[in-house]
């Protein structure tokens, strides 16, 4: 969207449901509240009026520029993330493996046997999605790419791969233990990112800046900016 059209979503406390809410360029208003038994954990849109977001239970919701709508997910896993690239080009991920898409009309199961938890989700194009995937074993993390057709193990060599993010279908970058970046043919280190000791978030702006948010090891919130 832009700089006064953004959305959040989450929970209330105390686990009272579910909260949207928006910022319009100068305050954060609640948009939207319903009740539990699921919460909200990620949102993506490709305009003010087409806004997706996903959460506990298979839970998806749809802003059509009126009001939010639940939409049928046909996964009843805790879905974490969603991005796309496109109103007929979305993906949402979750627990257990679950990989659905939109097609523009309907939620597919797009999750191929993948059968352990994905962490974080990003894509190029219908050919071209990224994922990074908590271990089977709970010992670390793997990355793994959509070619169109299925998933495959693809990744850089860092056991504990969590965040991604892009810019182009040769411009990606991973984050765990390392940064890496794909370059369209494999994958390079490249120097240490800021020290947060926690990564939370991966961002890549236009103009190739990387933002990461977490946590330092002697603070408990930290943003830092990496410029490659």
């Amino acid at each position: 969207m832009g700089a006064n059209d953004a959305w959040a979503v989450g929970g209330l406390t105390f686990h009272q449901g579910w909260l949207v809410v928006h910022w319009d360029g100068s305050l954060w208003e609640v948009a939207a509240t319903g009740p539990c038994p699921w919460f909200l954990n990620d949102a993506w849109g490709t305009a003010e009026n087409d806004v997706w977001a996903v959460g506990d239970e298979g839970a998806i919701l749809h802003w059509d520029g009126t009001r939010w709508s639940p939409v049928a997910s046909g996964v009843s896993a805790n879905l974490q993330k969603v991005c796309g690239v496109a109103p007929d080009d979305i993906w949402a991920t979750g627990d257990g493996g679950a990989a659905i898409h939109w097609d523009g009309e309907r939620w597919s199961d797009e999750s191929g046997g993948i059968g352990f938890e994905l962490l974080d989700l990003w894509g190029s194009g219908p050919a071209d999605v990224w994922a990074t995937a908590r271990d089977p074993d709970g010992t670390g993390s793997v990355m793994v790419h959509w070619d169109g057709a299925e998933w495959t193990a693809a990744g850089p060599p860092d056991p504990y791969v969590s965040l991604i993010c892009g810019l182009a279908p040769d411009d990606v970058w991973a984050l765990g233990s390392r940064l890496s970046h794909w370059d369209g043919a494999g994958w390079r280190e490249e120097p240490p990112c800021p020290a947060v000791s926690h990564p939370h978030s991966l961002w890549c702006a236009p103009g190739g800046d990387l933002w990461v948010t977490g946590s330092w090891a002697t603070a408990s919130d930290a943003v830092a900016r990496w410029r490659p």
